[in-house]
C-alpha cells in the first residue's frame, strides 16, 4: 500500500504526517518550535532548529506508522507564507535566522545588516528562499545536479530515511489548503478561521487574484485578508460571522461568481454555533472536513498528484469527506436584515 508523507510547518510547530492513499491520517508526530523576538516587531526562527525538528519528526512518524521507508510513494511540503531564509550553499549554513511572515523585514534587511553578506552574495554563494525551499534543500542534498523526472523536485538523501524518496510538491499553506479541502470548483470557497495559535483569520479563494474589497477590510497588494478577533464570547462569534460574510460577498462581486459552499478549517471551525451562524448569514452550506489538517493533506495530495498516485483532481474530490455540514436555517430576508443592521452599526463606528 502506498503512503504519502507531508512535512508541515505551521509557524509555532513542525509536523510530519503519514497519509494513506485515501487521505486518512495513519500517524502524526508534532513538535513545538520556539519563535524568537529579539526586538518588538521582529519574529524569527532558527533555520537549523527548523530542519532538525522536521528531520526528527519525519523519522519518528515512519516508525509510529509501522511502515518501511520504501512504502512512502512521495513527499509533499507545506510551509507558512512570507518566510525568508538566506543561507550559504557552499557550507549549508544560514547567515541569519529565518524571518517569518509576522515580521516586516525581508532578505534585503539581512543583506544590509549581516556582516559579510554582500561579499558572499557577490561571490555567488548565497541562496535566498522560503522555509519550504530551505527544507527541500536540506532533504535533497543541496544543489547537486541529478537527472530527475519532470514531476520530481528532488530525491531525499540516503541519510534522511535510508533510501531516496521523491519530493514532488512544495507549496505555501494558502495553496495547500485549497487542495486539502478539494476546492477544485470556482463555486466552493475555502475559509480558515486561524491556525490554532493566533486569533488571525485568513480568507482564501480559488483564483488567488487580487481583491477589490472595502479599504477598511483589505490591502491593495494581497489576496489575504486578516483581522483580530477573540473567540471567548457570543459577540465575538457574531462579529466573526458578520465579517466573514462581508468578505465573501465582496469576493463574489469581484469574481461575478456566487459561492455554493464554504469549507472551513482552523481552531474556531470546531465551534458549531459559529458555523451555524455562518451558514445562516451566507444562505449556503458550511462544511467542516473530516481531516483536521487540510494544509498538510493538501501537500500530500499535491505530492500524490504530481507523482502519479492520483490520476487527476477528480480522484481527490471523490475521496474527500466532510465531518459535519451546517445548512442554513434562517430565511434569506431575515439574513439580509441582520447584515443590513451590521453594516449600519459598522458605519456608525467608522464615522
Amino acid at each position: 500500500m502506498p503512503y504519502l508523507l507531508a512535512l508541515d510547518q505551521s509557524g509555532s510547530s513542525v509536523r510530519s504526517i503519514i497519509f494513506s492513499e485515501q487521505g486518512q491520517i495513519v500517524a502524526m508526530v508534532e513538535q513545538e518550535l520556539p519563535q524568537l523576538t529579539p526586538l518588538p516587531g521582529w519574529v524569527e526562527q532558527d533555520p537549523m532548529a527548523i530542519w532538525q525538528t522536521q528531520l526528527d519528526t519525519l523519522r519518528k512518524v515512519v516508525m509510529q506508522a509501522h511502515i518501511t521507508p520504501d512504502a512512502i510513494h512521495a513527499i509533499g511540503i507545506n510551509f507558512p507564507p512570507n518566510s525568508t531564509v538566506v543561507w550559504n550553499h557552499t557550507n549549508g549554513q544560514p547567515i541569519y535566522n529565518a524571518i517569518t511572515g509576522q515580521d516586516q523585514r525581508d532578505k534585503q534587511w539581512i543583506l544590509d545588516h549581516v556582516y559579510n553578506a554582500y561579499v558572499q552574495e557577490e561571490a555567488g554563494e548565497l541562496v535566498f528562499g522560503t522555509l519550504g525551499s530551505w527544507i527541500l534543500w536540506q532533504l535533497t542534498g543541496h544543489t547537486e545536479a541529478t537527472p530527475l523526472d519532470a514531476n520530481v523536485l528532488g530525491m531525499t538523501r540516503p541519510s534522511v530515511l535510508g533510501i531516496p524518496i521523491p519530493v514532488t510538491a512544495v507549496a505555501e499553506s494558502s495553496h495547500n489548503i485549497l487542495f486539502g479541502q478539494a476546492c477544485f470548483s470556482p463555486d466552493i470557497a475555502v475559509l480558515s478561521y486561524g491556525d490554532g495559535n493566533h486569533s488571525v483569520d485568513r480568507l482564501h479563494w480559488h483564483t488567488g487574484q487580487e481583491s477589490s474589497l472595502p479599504s477598511w477590510l483589505s490591502s491593495a497588494t494581497t489576496p489575504r485578508i486578516e483581522w483580530q478577533a477573540s473567540w471567548q464570547n457570543m459577540a465575538a462569534l457574531q462579529i466573526t460571522a458578520f465579517q466573514t460574510t462581508t468578505l465573501l460577498r465582496a469576493v463574489e462581486r469581484k469574481e461575478s461568481n456566487p459561492f455554493q459552499e464554504v469549507r472551513v478549517s482552523g481552531i474556531a471551525s470546531q465551534n458549531d454555533l459559529l458555523l451555524q451562524m455562518q451558514a445562516d448569514l451566507l444562505g449556503i452550506s458550511v462544511t467542516r472536513p473530516a481531516v483536521a489538517y487540510p494544509c498538510a493533506l493538501g501537500a500530500a495530495y499535491l505530492a500524490g498528484l504530481q507523482s502519479g498516485l492520483y490520476r487527476n483532481t477528480d480522484a481527490i474530490s471523490a475521496q474527500w469527506k466532510a465531518e459535519k455540514i451546517f445548512h442554513p436555517t434562517m430565511s434569506q430576508s431575515a439574513a439580509h436584515e441582520l447584515m443590513a443592521q451590521w453594516e449600519r452599526a459598522l458605519h456608525q463606528v467608522l464615522l
